[in-house]
């Protein structure tokens, strides 16, 4: 809201009388008396007051901007780190895995080289044929029943 007969020049304060003559006077709520043709039309108060209020809304309206930046970044590292768990998972499973076939092959190598030591010293018990068959079908895993690999 402007002050009807402007604003002092020396303090800015709003104009409370004027003159009615040519080059009257004015005078403000202080009591300064300035001519009215240095009335100021806007209080720098009030431009300094606007331009404090325009950057508290900008400074708002950064928060806001903040406030939204934020939550997408916690949202982002929330779903990083279930990333992160689900890959460590995975990657237990992954090495679990690659250890129990090396442990499968370790074992069946053990037995296949048990059976070919054993058929060596059993000749008079069992026949080559049904023995070679044997350690065909450990080789291949075949001994093992089913879901058991």
């Amino acid at each position: 809201m402007s002050a009807p007969y402007g604003y002092c020049p020396y303090c800015a304060a709003p104009g409370v009388s004027r003159e009615r003559r040519p080059a009257g006077n004015d005078e403000c709520e202080a009591g300064h008396t300035y001519p009215s043709s240095l009335a100021l039309a806007e209080s720098t108060v009030l431009s300094e007051r606007k331009r404090a209020d325009s950057l508290a809304l900008a400074y708002r309206e950064q928060q806001g901007e903040n406030d939204v930046l934020r939550i997408k970044l916690e949202a982002t590292e929330r779903e990083r780190d279930l990333f992160r768990d689900a890959w460590a998972k995975a990657q237990v499973r992954l090495d679990c895995g690659v250890d129990a076939a090396d442990a499968l092959r370790d074992e069946r190598g053990g037995v296949v080289a048990w059976l070919r030591e054993w058929q060596n010293t059993m000749d008079d018990r069992i026949t080559h044929d049904d023995l070679d068959y044997a350690i065909a079908v450990i080789e291949r895993g075949e001994h093992r029943s089913e879901g058991e690999e």
